[in-house]
């Protein structure tokens, strides 16, 4: 494939990077990053998982004929290098997946996304309440904990003395609300909502903590 001519799949898929030091991460290894542990943004409104070329191994091949285009959350489109075949390394375990390859076009904080794609294929879920990343590979279950980067800045302050909450772009936070739920509600499922222009509530499983 020459300069110029377009990625086979045409499909534009969106993924988000504005901001990320204030979002979770969980560190994996891949079999090409030369023991380094990465951070990869877990990003469940992404549509496909990435991850960069800086601490990869320079013998680690890819199918340049499978580069995609993707659009960011400013609304500007890049392309990747192409389809990454990798293993994670999880314990005794080697998970194969498929990452899309990307460099200094993309202006990410951390190594890498975990998108939809991969939540999807783990069957992963996110408990914000122990703060963890839980997914299943042929029967075992896999739990990494979400953090921040190191060296990041502190996430989305809050100011007590009004009781409010400053949002900046790209924030996904975890917030506790009163609610009215009655004597017998414990567990019940919220659906994804705009609470107001550009501010959402993910759909969700909820517990009630002391109602």
């Amino acid at each position: 494939m020459t300069d110029g001519e377009q990625p086979p799949d045409h499909r534009l898929y969106s993924i988000g990077w504005a901001d990320t030091g204030r979002c979770d991460y969980v560190t994996s290894e891949l079999d090409v990053s030369q023991g380094h542990k990465l951070y990869f943004l877990v990003d469940s409104g992404a549509d496909i998982s990435l991850v960069k070329s800086e601490k990869l191994l320079n013998t680690a091949e890819f199918e340049p004929r499978e580069r995609v285009r993707v659009k960011s959350v400013d609304g500007s489109i890049i392309e990747t290098h192409g389809r990454l075949e990798t293993q994670v390394r999880e314990g005794d375990m080697n998970i194969p997946y498929r990452l899309q390859l990307v460099s200094k076009q993309v202006d990410l904080k951390g190594d890498g996304i975990l998108g939809r794609d991969f939540l999807v294929a783990m069957q992963a879920c996110i408990c914000y309440k122990e703060r963890v990343l839980i997914f299943r590979y042929k029967g075992v279950l896999v739990r990494r904990k979400l953090m921040s980067l190191p060296g990041a800045e502190q996430r989305t302050p809050r100011d007590r003395r009004v009781n409010k909450l400053t949002l900046l772009a790209r924030t996904e936070l975890i917030v506790q609300v009163p609610v009215d739920a009655g004597p017998r509600v414990q567990e019940g499922i919220v659906e994804r909502t705009e609470m107001m222009p550009g501010v959402y509530m993910a759909e969700s499983l909820l517990t009630v903590a002391k109602g």
